[in-house]
């Protein structure tokens, strides 16, 4: 039996007992999902297991239940937070870091997304492009990649990703989904894929701006300063 059909096979029932034992049918999905990617990633080399639904549950089992154990302590974390941080703007607003897009950019490029969901999740949180246009990029229709942004989001919240650009070790695993957003970006801006104008100069600005951003974190770093294609 192929992996495909073993997937296709046990994964309502993985969903149903991992929801039955967590009782969150959004964080029970999410985790046979990474069940089956997991396997995928073990399988070929160690070979199916005997019982593979038995596997599929028991590897979302744990992947829930860690998921469920870091949303609590962001709960804590925020609360945290909330008590440190001031209750009023200073006399000028809140300062604007240099930092805020590449932290964002780096967020929505978290290796625990779906490779396409970072690229469209960027696209859609940080460059703005609305979601028929990343839908018309990815060849999926509308619904579909709305879909796919809610649950990127929620995957978001529920790992407790944090919001800043990762520490130098950790750059590399994003940096690829990365430069593909921008130049992903700088593509529709100076030839649209849909509109009345060919040319959408705030979106080469906008990648332009990131690129160099990216360039002064990573000087020296060839895949930020050499072309893409």
């Amino acid at each position: 039996m192929r992996f495909d059909e073993v997937f296709r096979t046990y994964w309502w029932a993985a969903v149903a007992a991992v929801t039955a034992q967590v009782g969150d049918l959004e964080v029970a999905e999410d985790a046979v999902q990474d069940a089956c990617a997991a396997a995928l990633a073990q399988w070929p080399a160690a070979g199916v297991p005997a019982n593979p639904g038995s596997w599929l549950i028991g590897t979302a089992r744990h992947k829930a239940l860690d998921r469920l154990r870091r949303e609590h302590r962001r709960v804590a974390k925020e609360a945290e937070a909330v008590r440190e941080r001031p209750a009023s703007p200073p006399p000028d607003g809140w300062p604007a870091s240099a930092d805020d897009e590449l932290g964002l950019i780096f967020t929505c490029c978290h290796p625990a997304l779906d490779p396409a969901a970072r690229v469209a999740l960027t696209l859609r949180s940080v460059c703005g492009l609305t979601t028929a246009e990343i839908a018309a990029a990815f060849l999926v229709p509308e619904p579909t990649m709305a879909q796919r942004l809610v649950r990127a989001k929620r995957k978001i919240r529920q790992a407790g990703i944090v919001f800043r650009v990762p520490p130098p070790a950790d750059l590399p695993a994003r940096l690829d989904a990365v430069l593909r957003v921008v130049y992903l970006v700088f593509t529709e801006g100076h030839t649209a894929a849909s509109g009345e104008t060919l040319i959408r100069g705030e979106l080469c600005d906008q990648a332009i701006r990131l690129a160099r951003g990216l360039a002064a974190l990573l000087p020296g770093e060839p895949e930020v300063t050499g072309p893409r294609r």
